[in-house]
């Protein structure tokens, strides 16, 4: 399964504030299913002008969309302005380094299992993909066996 990632001030942003109301709700729908079209077929932020009339959108929503820079004109059909790698549902940030260090030094560089001293790796206790996060209550030592075994 893959996911569309809205920014969580989307409602408030000064792009979307820039379509005419009138026009905001359908060209917001038609953004995000077309977002959401495009995480699934893989084309990285990629809609072929077919794909909006399947999508039940309609020129003024490009339009608009265009005109609020959330969408840019591209060969054959439409490009995400922005698109970020973590679309892509496998693409995660890099645990930041102090937090990192931080539960290294915590953990005493070993295994929290098994007490192993090489191979080691930071564990989500809940799970990144259940939306645990990177911080270092969350975290914990774990060797790669240990880790792979958790699963």
């Amino acid at each position: 399964m893959a996911w569309f990632k809205v920014d969580d001030k989307l409602h408030t942003s000064r792009k979307l504030m820039s379509i005419p109301r009138k026009y905001r709700l359908a060209a917001l729908g038609l953004w995000t299913i077309a977002g959401s079209w495009s995480v699934r077929q893989d084309t990285d932020g990629f809609i072929p002008d077919y794909v909006i009339e399947e999508l039940a959108g309609s020129q003024v929503h490009v339009n608009a969309l265009v005109t609020a820079e959330l969408w840019m004109p591209a060969a054959g059909g439409w490009r995400f302005v922005v698109w970020r790698k973590s679309q892509d549902g496998d693409y995660r940030p890099n645990i930041r380094k102090t937090v990192r260090r931080a539960v290294m030094e915590r953990d005493g560089y070993r295994c929290v299992f098994c007490g192993a001293l090489d191979g080691l790796s930071l564990d989500h206790i809940v799970r990144y993909r259940d939306d645990g996060p990177d911080s270092e209550d969350n975290l914990r030592v774990l060797c790669m066996p240990c880790n792979l075994e958790r699963g």
